[in-house]
């Protein structure tokens, strides 16, 4: 008996009943709204399952050549698991095809950079609509699927898994929010993940919150948080010329790198500038929001406060000189401007968002400065703060008083960093033991 028929399928039968009634008033403009816009018209044949995945084959001949499917949602994700698909191309060595795809056209671009370094081939997600999902799994043919972190779609965790072949989340999480949500619906919880082969998630608070939801003990584990060993150093010397003009002599000047800032957050660090910087000595803050395109819109918010804000494209080192906020306006740099930073603050936390990666700096021995709203991020958080590598603040109040101190103490600002690169460290080794786990399944 497949695994699909040994649970409740109602809820399965109504999200897809759901699907035929509103399908044709919401799927048209739906797809317009993607044709019209470039960055998502070159996906919708691949989402439709009208361009099928063409898969590279394995080089060794008599081999499997069914693949090894792993998918990332958006770019966020894409970065977090680089380490883990390096590490499985490495150890499959050619045995089994890798196939990289996505859901969003930046973490479309970020696969497709990847497969092309490790040689996998990639697409894109196909629409979770069952006609579709049938198709292309039936195309592709994977031999496993693994999922990164989040983008669960029941159609095809179910199709897959009613064909017997194992489905991994890896690096997986759930807040305590959804988990009572789910837990209003006694069905929602199995429905969603009840067709997993294996939950390996990040802490085991992830873990104990699916066992109170009911899902069984055996499908479930906690290796670790991938995040924690993501490889990052600090750049060599000679290799910080993509960040120039900012290592010019402008880089003698204290520097905090604000990375993935949301609205709401930027005016708290428009404010904050104005009082590090009121007769306390050179200070510079570079912003890079979460989400680029809101670039033009934070300098405007840096703007209204009197400051000299330039975007990182059209930034001169002349302007470097004079411009002392700088606003990051592409994907990418974040992680090396980090290298350059005195001080990190983390956006996402405190505005109601749940926080992004804090591990990011701390690998690099940069100190980390984030709010309370780090309901994603927790262990990394609470871990942080137990070593003395993390700082949460509860208010912009605050927030400038732990940047003054950090400034004005050299010693303490050393230590701290000290501090939250040894986490990091001691956490090394988290992406083999997932790379094991997932092998385990190709057997």
């Amino acid at each position: 008996m497949r695994k699909e028929n040994s649970r409740k399928k109602w809820p399965l039968w109504a999200y897809n009943i759901m699907q035929g009634i509103t399908a044709p008033a919401v799927l048209p403009p739906f797809l317009l709204y993607q044709a019209v816009r470039k960055k998502y018209r070159s996906q919708i044949c691949g989402r439709l399952g009208i361009r099928l995945p063409a898969v590279r084959p394995s080089m060794r001949h008599g081999m499997d050549q069914r693949p090894l499917w792993f998918h990332c949602l958006s770019y966020g994700e894409v970065k977090s698991s680089a380490g883990l698909v390096k590490q499985l191309a490495n150890d499959l060595s050619g045995r089994v095809p890798l196939h990289l795809t996505a859901s969003t056209a930046t973490g479309c671009k970020a696969v497709a950079e990847m497969a092309g370094r490790i040689g996998a081939s990639w697409g894109v997600l196909p629409f979770d609509l069952l006609p579709v999902v049938k198709r292309v799994v039936d195309a592709l043919n994977p031999r496993c699927f693994v999922l990164m972190e989040t983008d669960i779609w029941p159609n095809l965790i179910w199709y897959l898994s009613g064909k017997d072949l194992p489905v991994l989340l890896v690096n997986g999480s759930i807040s305590e929010r959804a988990a009572a949500r789910l837990s209003l619906l006694p069905w929602a919880a199995d429905f969603l993940y009840g067709n997993f082969s294996s939950l390996l998630m990040q802490s085991d608070h992830d873990r104990n919150r699916l066992l109170q939801l009911g899902i069984p003990a055996e499908k479930v584990s906690s290796p670790g948080n991938l995040k924690f060993d993501m490889g990052l150093t600090p750049l060599p010397n000679g290799d910080h010329r993509e960040l120039y003009p900012l290592t010019g002599p402008c880089s003698r000047e204290f520097t905090l790198v604000a990375g993935s800032t949301h609205h709401g957050e930027e005016s708290i660090l428009a404010q904050l500038f104005l009082k590090v910087s009121d007769g306390h000595g050179p200070f510079r803050m570079v912003v890079a929001p979460r989400d680029p395109a809101r670039a033009h819109a934070v300098q405007k918010i840096f703007l209204r406060y009197g400051l000299d804000a330039a975007l990182w494209s059209d930034l001169t080192p002349e302007q470097a000189e004079h411009n002392k906020v700088v606003v990051i306006d592409v994907l990418g740099l974040l992680q090396r401007l980090y290298c350059l930073a005195d001080l990190a603050f983390v956006g996402g936390t405190m505005v109601p968002v749940g926080g992004h990666n804090l591990l990011e700096p701390a690998a690099i021995g940069v100190p980390v400065i984030y709010g309370q709203y780090v309901e994603s991020i927790k262990e990394a958080a609470d871990a942080l703060v137990e070593q003395g590598g993390g700082f949460m603040v509860k208010d912009p109040e605050e927030l400038f008083r732990v940047v003054q101190r950090l400034r004005e103490n050299e010693t303490a600002r050393r230590n701290a960093g000290i501090s939250a690169m040894d986490l990091v460290q001691k956490n090394n080794g988290i992406t083999k033991r997932y790379a094991d786990i997932i092998k385990e399944y190709l057997k």
